[in-house]
């Protein structure tokens, strides 16, 4: 998985006077020739982060106008559909807390080419944290097939794997990898209409009480990143305090 690291800030050393200009999602970022950007809370311990690119806060819950930009709560993804469209060139990527008086957790420049997708992940655990930039490379569309990548983000495992109808699609993805490509999966017997899709997601040859996953409403062409997160427990018998989990999201 390519990656794009940025400068790390402790949260509870730095503190912002001000965050830049804060108006309309759309005021702000929407610019139809730029790169289209999502952005993902996969850090377990930190609280609801603000993005803020070129000093101007993109994160929220709505991205049609008047719509406020609010924060991201860990586990969730920004926008929840489609992307957010960001000028091209060297973004100044800022993440930061705003129950901690807006405190910067990280920052750093990222290049955005126009017309391609990326995510980022806001990850790791206090005080390092470190923002990860990955291509979103959307396959071709092709006969009656869906689209899954495995992201995994649990720093403490060491094999990750996803299942569908008791064939393995995706296997070997340690810790920190994954993302690079898509891979197709077959709708069986489809016709028309959307489907159920259920997948078996294990991560060190077991199925984490907290990472099941159904994809409802799939229809061919789609495509989704499926991203493992938290930690798994380092003792049997003992629960993680951050336990793993999954998040899922529609990239096309």
């Amino acid at each position: 998985m390519k990656k794009i690291t940025f400068s790390i800030i402790t949260a509870t050393t730095l503190f912002l006077v001000s965050c830049g200009e804060e108006h309309s999602f759309l005021t702000n970022v929407v610019n139809a020739d730029g790169a289209k950007v999502k952005f993902i809370h996969a850090a377990p311990d930190a609280p609801g982060v603000a993005i803020f690119v070129n000093d101007k806060k993109v994160s929220g819950v709505l991205t049609v106008a008047p719509a406020t930009p609010s924060t991201i709560t860990y586990g969730n993804v920004f926008p929840a559909t489609d992307y957010a469209v960001l000028p091209a060139g060297t973004a100044k990527v800022k993440v930061t807390v705003p129950s901690l008086s807006d405190a910067v957790v990280m920052q750093g420049d990222a290049p955005l080419e126009s017309g391609k997708y990326y995510s980022v992940f806001a990850t790791g655990l206090a005080p390092n944290y470190a923002p990860v930039i990955v291509a979103d490379n959307l396959p071709n569309a092709t006969g009656n097939n869906i689209f899954i990548r495995l992201i995994n983000l649990i720093p403490n495992s060491t094999d990750a794997e996803i299942s569908v109808a008791g064939t393995k699609i995706i296997s070997g993805v340690t810790a920190g990898k994954g993302g690079d490509k898509f891979v197709a999966y077959e709708l069986p017997s489809y016709t028309g209409g959307t489907q159920t899709v259920a997948l078996s997601i294990k991560t060190n040859g077991v199925v984490p009480a907290n990472a099941t996953l159904t994809l409802s409403g799939v229809n061919p062409s789609r495509a989704v990143t499926v991203v493992l997160r938290g930690l798994l427990s380092d003792k049997v018998g003992t629960a993680s305090k951050y336990p793993a989990a999954v998040t899922s999201y529609l990239n096309r």
